[in-house]
């Protein structure tokens, strides 16, 4: 069978997968370094640093801020590779069905 999706858009998806991985390393790097509880808006931060759980929490709301402001197509090519390789395989089915 002929592939219809070339094999660099699926190296290119598993490479944005990347992107997720990297958040979840600087996550556990800030469980132990801790992150300012106001690092969103700075001056109206009282200094506090947290730790652990609460730090990683942080991060991952760091990760869903920057991926929508500054990151978006990260999850916009993933969104349409996900429905291209579905569609691709629904398709497929129903040729081997015929």
């Amino acid at each position: 069978m002929k592939r219809t999706m070339p094999i660099a858009m699926t190296i290119i998806f598993c490479i944005s997968l990347c992107y997720y991985l990297a958040w979840i390393v600087y996550g556990i790097y800030l469980c132990y370094h801790g992150v300012d509880s106001g690092w969103m808006i700075r001056s109206l931060s009282d200094g506090e640093m947290v730790y652990g759980f609460e730090a990683f929490n942080e991060a991952l709301d760091m990760c869903f801020i920057y991926t929508a402001v500054r990151y978006w197509f990260i999850p916009l090519y993933q969104a349409i590779y996900l429905i291209t390789f579905i569609v691709e395989k629904i398709l497929k089915k129903k040729k081997q069905k015929q």
